[in-house]
């Protein structure tokens, strides 16, 4: 995640998934971690994979709000929110 490349704010050690991803090669490691996820939910066994919690949240059906770009990205987010209160 940002924060960790920045050494600064929450959820460091988290995993960012890029949507930018459109090649085969990325689709297909897309559908095999959707695959160990089902299956780790299904067998009730964990799988060690820190996930930012915009990916849970957007699993579960919740909308992205500004600040749940803070969890990843500190600095963005600041950016973003200055932006947003003097606009």
């Amino acid at each position: 995640s940002a924060n960790n490349k920045n050494d600064h704010g929450n959820f460091r050690e988290c995993f960012i998934l890029d949507s930018d991803a459109h090649s085969p090669t990325q689709l297909e490691m897309f559908t095999f971690l959707g695959g160990m996820i089902g299956y780790a939910l299904r067998a009730c066994s964990p799988f060690p994979i820190n996930l930012a919690p915009t990916f849970w949240k957007q699993i579960i059906g919740e909308n992205l709000e500004l600040e749940d770009i803070n969890s990843f990205d500190s600095y963005s987010y600041q950016v973003l929110r200055d932006l947003k209160n003097h606009a």
